[in-house]
């Protein structure tokens, strides 16, 4: 939503010298057609959309058939989330409307929107103090590999799946 994250992005694409075009949307209204993309991401966004739902469903629509969705957000059940949440709480604007999400509700939404989920993983299982990070960040890892609640950054990734046609011929 905020014009100067654009901006930021173009400027590191075009000093990595990669080519990109870059549109401010709603996520819950895309400008793109049916069928437009191979891959969709969606990083912290849905924790600051009104209906996710209706995000993801976008993010479904204009995906191609055997494409994939990548879903990255903060984890509801976190230390990281608590954090944030009482800093919203005493008036921090960005995050004063985020909602977080569970990794359950991520992948029902992918689900409700029609896509297949093929993996969910989490990661940063530690608090949000820098001597936790040194101590915690050799195991996880393997947290992240094993469990998904207390992560406070989440992964889904989904696939749109290929309509076959079962196509039956009757010769008289």
């Amino acid at each position: 939503a905020d014009p100067r994250m654009l901006e930021a992005a173009r400027h590191r694409f075009e000093a990595a010298g990669v080519e990109m075009r870059l549109a401010r949307a709603d996520a819950q209204v895309l400008p793109f057609k049916n069928a437009s993309f191979d891959v969709a991401t969606a990083v912290t966004v849905l924790c600051f959309v009104h209906e996710p739902d209706r995000a993801i469903s976008e993010l479904a629509r204009v995906l191609k058939p055997g494409g994939l969705l990548a879903i990255g957000e903060l984890g509801r059940y976190s230390l990281w989330a608590f954090w944030r949440r009482l800093r919203g709480w005493l008036g921090h604007p960005t995050w004063r409307s985020a909602h977080f999400l569970s990794a359950s509700e991520l992948r029902d939404l992918a689900t409700g929107a029609g896509l297949a989920v093929q993996t969910t993983k989490a990661a940063v299982f530690y608090p949000p103090f820098g001597w936790a990070a040194d101590l915690l960040a050799p195991v996880d890892r393997w947290l992240g590999r094993h469990i998904v609640c207390g992560g406070a950054f989440l992964v889904v990734v989904a696939k749109k799946p290929i309509k076959k046609y079962l196509c039956q011929y009757i010769i008289l």
